[in-house]
């Protein structure tokens, strides 16, 4: 019963991804640094769901016009779960998530506007891979504030690390830092063009079936 309709193996993960998007939230803002880790590890699972349930729905021919929609929508859970607690604690920029979320949504209102003209726009190819770097990002920057975080339980502080150890550890994080700034630009760029590719396949044909 569970290869067809709504509660196949492909569409059971895509949910279960929105319920490991909000137990993430809930564990991020422990004191606990473990349970903080425990977070990481729940979004590190749901975003691996999310590799999962496509391979599997194209395998098994488990494709539905649920899972269609149900898939992007948990994508887009998933993501701003992860963005929302890294701008709170400033190390994601917030113009940068609100450009990232605006995409979201504008490719979901040309989901809506095909939905009335009885078509479903799934994520395509660039998507998915825009998605993809997208929650590799988050993670990146998520095992660096776990990191952060570590150094500040057992020292303190960072500054306080590096006048007990060695000053390489400065540049060590200077680069940290500008790894992070360039994988940040990078999203930025990967999601407009993702956006521009969604518009520019599906807009024309909206308007022409619209007509």
């Amino acid at each position: 019963m569970f290869n067809s309709g709504m509660f196949n193996q492909a569409n059971i993960l895509t949910m279960l991804r929105i319920v490991l998007s909000f137990l993430f939230l809930a564990f991020f803002y422990s004191t606990n640094l473990y349970w903080y880790y425990f977070a990481v590890f729940l979004f590190i699972i749901a975003a691996i769901t999310d590799l999962l349930d496509g391979h599997i729905a194209r395998s098994q021919q488990l494709v539905s016009d649920f899972g269609k929609l149900i898939d992007p929508l948990a994508d887009k859970i998933l993501l701003c779960c992860g963005l929302f607690p890294l701008v709170d604690i400033h190390m994601f920029p917030s113009f940068a998530a609100v450009i990232i979320v605006t995409r979201e949504f504008a490719v979901s209102g040309l989901r809506t506007l095909a939905a009335k003209n009885h078509s479903i726009i799934a994520a395509n190819r660039m998507g998915k891979y825009k998605t993809t770097f997208q929650l590799s990002v988050v993670i990146t920057i998520l095992v660096v504030h776990g990191f952060q975080r570590t150094i500040t339980h057992f020292y303190g502080s960072v500054e306080a690390m590096q006048r007990l150890y060695s000053p390489w550890l400065s540049n060590l994080f200077w680069w940290i830092k500008l790894e992070i700034n360039f994988l940040i630009w990078a999203t930025l760029f990967i999601t407009v063009l993702s956006a521009v590719d969604y518009f520019r396949r599906y807009l024309p044909v909206l308007q022409q079936s619209s007509l």
